[in-house]
């Protein structure tokens, strides 16, 4: 990734964005470092994410970041496969499922590559009435008041088109 060097008079100098040029370049850098982390990852484990695709998960990379995003949707058997794959792979998270939960979300990590956010949510989820509760809640109403009455001047002249339209 050799750039061609360009050469750039002192005058020049004070019309240029420094500043922010210096971002796009550390942003351009930061991107390549994880772009490259993410396929040593691909590559090195391939069998993780051809099953991934097999149950139709779409790993998504996200250059600004340093971990894959894996989002989806399913029973708690889906989970618990997604979730052998990955500890398989040698992965592992000190997030658990709590039970009642309809969604999980936590970072896998793996000594040698990417992390890996996981964010699922249950397809199966029923609506339970759990209990009653009594709630008070203050209730309004919209009023409007008459509107006053500006005296016309003496000299202006009041037409009456329609009588029954909305002054407002």
């Amino acid at each position: 990734m050799n750039s061609p060097i360009t050469i750039v008079e002192p005058e020049e100098l004070e019309y240029l964005p420094a500043a922010t040029l210096l971002r796009l370049v550390e942003k351009h850098q930061r991107m390549a470092k994880n772009l490259k982390l993410f396929r040593a990852t691909v590559n090195a484990l391939p069998d993780l994410f051809r099953k991934l695709e097999e149950m139709d998960i779409t790993p998504d990379f996200q250059l600004d970041n340093d971990w894959i995003f894996l989002s989806f949707a399913g029973d708690g058997p889906k989970l618990a496969e997604v979730w052998g794959l990955l500890r398989r792979a040698g992965y592992n998270t000190r997030e658990r499922p709590k039970k009642g939960d309809t969604s999980f979300s936590g970072f896998w990590t793996h000594e040698a590559h990417s992390q890996i956010y996981m964010n699922f949510t249950s397809s199966v989820c029923r609506r339970v009435k759990v209990g009653t509760r009594m709630v008070e809640q203050d209730i309004y109403e919209t009023q409007c008041g008459e509107l006053p009455e500006i005296d016309a001047p003496a000299t202006a002249v009041v037409t009456q088109e329609h009588v029954n339209d909305i002054p407002f």
